[in-house]
């Protein structure tokens, strides 16, 4: 709001309107940030309240959502230091649920959920969400690039999948690392 001031004393007619406060956090895996990692803020359901975002639209966040506890009403994606910051949230109590994807690959992230209550100071998550493991996606195909099925699928030599119909295979959880990657039509075949 634009004030003059004088040498007089002067009454602000207009009022000063906090829109909320802020929740800080981040995202680790080992102790290395990751970045691109949504976390989505869910209110409760029937509480109604005018909530600046900040910088994701909730509509294009919510086919990230693994579940639901409440109504969603923001999402913050972590930046290159892997921290995330929702800029203004009324007070009142929220789930933070992170969530972190691409079309072929699902990370686990720890905790799942955190309950936080934001008062007239904001919110600190002190503790990082913990980026676990990942998905690994792929197919197994014949030398004519025909997907074939019930191929086992090996990761540093132990059976992890078994191809379906079409060839596809899901190796979840995996952690961060170097692996060999290997399909055999019998298990314990080279």
């Amino acid at each position: 709001i634009p004030v003059t001031v004088g040498w007089a004393n002067v009454d602000v007619e207009t009022p000063l309107v906090v829109r909320g406060y802020p929740i800080f956090g981040s995202v680790l895996s080992s102790s290395d940030p990751v970045s691109g990692v949504l976390v989505l803020v869910f209110a409760e359901v029937g509480e109604e309240t005018d909530i600046d975002c900040g910088e994701l639209p909730v509509e294009s966040a919510a086919r990230h959502v693994p579940y639901s506890v409440g109504r969603l009403v923001c999402a913050a994606t972590t930046d290159e230091n892997g921290n995330f910051r929702v800029p203004a949230l009324p007070c009142g109590d929220y789930h933070l649920i992170p969530s972190y994807q691409t079309e072929d690959t699902t990370f686990n992230v720890i905790p799942q959920f955190v309950e936080v209550s934001v008062t007239n100071t904001g919110y600190q998550v002190v503790e990082p969400f913990q980026v676990q493991g990942i998905s690994l996606t792929g197919k197994v195909v014949n030398s004519f690039g025909k997907g074939i099925k019930a191929v086992h699928v090996l990761l540093d030599e132990n059976v992890v999948a078994v191809s379906d119909a079409n060839g596809n295979y899901r190796i979840d959880e995996v952690a961060p690392g170097e692996y060999s990657l290997r399909a055999s039509a019998k298990e314990g075949s080279h």
